[in-house]
């Protein structure tokens, strides 16, 4: 989406503005062990202004915001008990829900 306004010293700017969400699919086994994982889905954001000034030059400033769709790893103990975080055996739209707020959890002190 673009939008066009007169801005700074009277010149004309267009703010832009994006989204994408890439690398959703089913979980993959990575190595010979069995073990399923989930793959790096990723949310990115961004924005760009670009002002022209004159005809032969334009100066452009943009940012873009990056966040991992996938849960954090739970801790296990040596006899595959839970010590810390949710159960990784779930559906790949709950793993993308949850990593809203998964690792937040990990870091939490007890």
């Amino acid at each position: 989406m673009k939008i066009t306004k007169d801005c700074f010293l009277e010149t004309s700017a267009i703010l832009s503005f994006s989204m994408n969400i890439s690398n959703i699919g089913t979980k993959m086994n990575y190595s010979m062990t069995g073990v399923s994982l989930f793959l790096p889905a990723k949310l990115d954001i961004g924005t760009a202004v670009t002002m022209n000034p004159n005809e032969d030059c334009s100066l452009a400033i943009a940012m873009d915001f990056q966040k991992l769709l996938v849960p954090t790893q739970p801790i296990l103990d040596q006899n595959d008990n839970l010590l810390k975080g949710k159960d990784p055996n779930r559906s790949v739209p709950a793993g993308i829900i949850g990593s809203f707020n998964m690792s937040l959890t990990v870091f939490r002190k007890k």
